[in-house]
């Protein structure tokens, strides 16, 4: 009788460790093309939000979108995570941008471009940024948002940020704003927390400390570190003023970031 054919145990064990070895190494390169991938889905959203927002500006004259929520429920489906957002069908919030993007004002789904792959969610929003809220961007509170800001006595920056909020109510483009290349509009969530040193709630999705999808003014965007403690530096300010920018650098003190 012939003797079949047959791998020994030592060619199997050899084999199983050549796989091994193989998928040890192909992994980490897998991952992080995954993240690259996902940073890079964020920011083309980002640029197309950041489009829509200089539409919105023409049609309002030039005027930020001011009110309580607004630096969340500019755009974006109906969050699920409380009323605020839109959870409740009885009491739907409109999502101004949304017109700019194509999409209903008043949306539960069909809003794609509001979701960064990459949005895990944090310690206090489940599952995920989008869902809770209904994006997973964050515009810059002192351009789109409340028109009064809270900080902490103790920020060291504290009187300039005084004259910030005298500002708020009435906030328009005009030629005293900051270079609109350097002037954050928006970005991933936890992006402000970054900049916060008093802020404990650290958000971060792509795999590198410090480090958030930001859309700009002048309607580019970037992957950026932020230096926390920072509110402007050569690279990027939150503040939207040019004249308070040099009073904002004497003061602002900054943090280590891990």
């Amino acid at each position: 009788m012939r003797r079949r054919a047959a791998f020994t145990l030592i060619e199997l064990l050899v084999v199983i460790a050549i796989i091994s070895l193989l998928l040890a190494i192909l992994l980490p390169t897998l991952s992080r093309a995954r993240q690259i991938s996902n940073r890079t889905a964020c920011l083309s959203n980002l640029r197309q939000l950041a489009v829509a927002w200089e539409y919105y500006l023409e049609d309002s004259e030039g005027r930020f979108l001011k009110g309580v929520n607004t630096n969340i429920n500019y755009g974006g489906m109906q969050g699920a995570g409380a009323q605020a957002w839109g959870a409740d069908p009885a009491s739907p919030i409109d999502k101004p941008l949304n017109q700019y993007m194509q999409v209903d004002p008043i949306a539960s789904s069909g809003c794609d471009v509001y979701q960064c792959p990459a949005d895990a969610g944090s310690d206090q929003v489940r599952p995920t940024h989008f869902q809770f809220y209904g994006t997973s961007y964050e515009m810059n509170t002192m351009v789109v948002g409340p028109t009064t800001l809270q900080f902490p006595p103790f920020d060291p920056c504290a009187p300039v940020l005084v004259k910030v909020n005298q500002r708020l109510a009435n906030q328009a483009l005009s030629a005293e704003m900051s270079e609109t290349s350097k002037l954050i509009l928006m970005g991933d969530f936890g992006w402000i927390s970054a900049l916060t040193f008093w802020d404990t709630q650290k958000i971060e999705w792509h795999k590198q400390s410090c480090s958030h999808n930001l859309a700009f003014m002048d309607g580019h965007a970037k992957f950026t570190r932020l230096k926390e403690g920072l509110n402007t530096t050569d690279e990027y300010t939150r503040i939207p003023f040019q004249d308070l920018q040099s009073e904002v650098v004497a003061c602002q003190q900054e943090v280590a970031c891990p």
